[in-house]
């Protein structure tokens, strides 16, 4: 359940996440506010009651190629040969885009089988 606390003249919804650890968020309502600050609270606990409240979803909504451009540039971090990451991304990619996937919401187990069978097949 989520709670009301007013910090520096706004009011703020506190409550913990799946993990337990204590969040605040902010409400936007000011000090003499305090029923619009409630009606955030409630439509706050709905839609976490209702499941509207995804922590990924913001990686949902990116295109797949941003995600596979971010573990290019990941491999490149950890100091991978610049040789072995190109190689990597680039197989990344044909595999997506050969099971015609272009969001991560679109992943399937079956999809990538039948793209790696297809791939397998090329000479």
């Amino acid at each position: 359940m989520a709670g009301l606390t007013l910090r520096n003249n706004t009011w703020y919804i506190t409550y913990q996440n799946e993990s337990g650890v204590p969040r605040r968020i902010s409400t936007g309502c000011d000090v003499n506010d305090r029923d619009g600050a409630e009606k955030k609270k409630q439509a706050f606990e709905d839609s976490q009651r209702l499941g509207k409240i995804d922590p990924y979803l913001k990686h949902r909504k990116r295109p797949l190629t941003a995600h596979i451009d971010d573990y290019h540039a990941y491999q490149i971090a950890k100091q991978f040969t610049q040789k072995r990451a190109d190689g990597v991304h680039m197989r990344i990619k044909r595999l997506f885009e050969s099971a015609g996937i272009s969001s991560a919401d679109e992943i399937s187990e079956s999809a990538i089988q039948v793209a790696l069978s297809k791939l397998k097949k090329k000479p």
